[in-house]
């Protein structure tokens, strides 16, 4: 039976934040270069075995990228990383894990893979939300010195900054596949209302021939009866005309 120090906390705003990071995508996501690049750089310049790009989900923490650890995620249970989204503008930095209360009987401090020293800078959105940490840990009790956690910050927002160009594109994507499906929309409407505009208009131009035709022995009565088709059919012409128009002024935002 596992038995833990502290449970982590939940953030006040947690379902916002949950909603905020849905909208990114990046979960279960493959490994990009670009973030095994920074963690890399942050265990270099921290001098850390272990650097993460923790991102905190409902029940777990999952690693966009891991360096010098061989796991995809772990329970929130037992995360560090829950703890440090609590403060987003903030580093937190635990010099040693063992005599910390919340730490102590951890399973991550007391077994494998023996976490002592642990700095998490939190991933925060615009809207002062923080998705995760980038993280660097060792596995002997110290600290970092001011500019390492100066690099360590900046790294956090080189992290974020790649999650946002990420929604971005994720978002451009989505509004060119929208303005495709417009298009198609477009060209079949098109051609369903070219279609009933050239009905009537065919059968108007073959009653004017007949009317205007000396030989066609149409009777006063006949030619009246003609004259009224004709008046209907363009009167339909017209508003099927006005209807187009009232569509165009709507798509442009006139109306």
């Amino acid at each position: 039976m596992r038995v833990l120090s502290a449970v982590p906390p939940i953030p006040q705003t947690e379902a916002a934040r949950l909603t905020e990071l849905e909208t990114f995508e990046i979960l279960d996501t493959l490994p990009e270069q670009a973030y095994d690049a920074i963690t890399k750089v942050a265990a270099y310049i921290c001098d850390a075995p272990i650097a993460l790009i923790s991102i905190v989900d409902a029940d777990r923490q999952w690693f966009k990228s891991t360096h010098g650890l061989d796991v995809s995620e772990t329970p929130r249970d037992i995360a560090f990383c829950p703890y440090a989204i609590m403060n987003p503008e903030e580093l937190m930095v635990v010099p040693d894990a063992t005599p910390d209360e919340r730490f102590s009987s951890n399973p991550l401090v007391t077994g494998d893979p023996e976490i002592r020293f642990y700095a998490g800078a939190p991933l925060v959105t615009r809207s002062g939300n923080a998705l995760g940490t980038l993280c660097v840990i060792d596995r002997t009790a110290r600290d970092l010195t001011a500019d390492q956690r100066q690099a360590l910050e900046a790294l956090s927002v080189q992290v974020m900054a790649l999650l946002d160009l990420r929604r971005t594109y994720k978002d451009l994507e989505a509004t060119h596949q929208q303005l495709r499906d417009v298009m198609r929309q477009r060209d079949t409407f098109i051609a369903t209302v070219s279609h009933e505009i050239r009905t009537p208009l065919t059968a108007v131009i073959g009653y004017i021939g007949l009317l205007a035709d000396p030989n066609a022995g149409l009777s006063p009565a006949e030619r009246a009866e003609l004259m009224a088709t004709v008046g209907r059919q363009a009167g339909e012409v017209s508003h099927m005309i006005d209807d187009l128009l009232m569509a165009a002024k709507a798509e442009s935002g006139s109306l």
